[in-house]
């Protein structure tokens, strides 16, 4: 998933998230934003939010 969102492939990314369970992806996107230092994530997590109109993206907020 973190290079799809490296590369701006949201809807794929969003194809994988939908098949994760909310841990899985909070744990995930977590990675994607702390560790590896990619800002794209924030992108990605806007776009889910446009998307789904839908503030659950998350468990938490980022």
């Amino acid at each position: 998933m973190a290079e799809l969102i490296s590369n701006s492939e949201f809807e794929e990314a969003r194809v994988i998230k939908h098949e994760m369970d909310m841990d899985e992806f909070e744990n995930e996107i977590m990675e994607i934003a702390f560790e590896e230092k990619d800002i794209s994530v924030y992108t990605f997590i806007y776009y889910l939010l446009s998307w789904e109109e839908d503030s659950r993206v998350t468990s938490n907020s980022l």
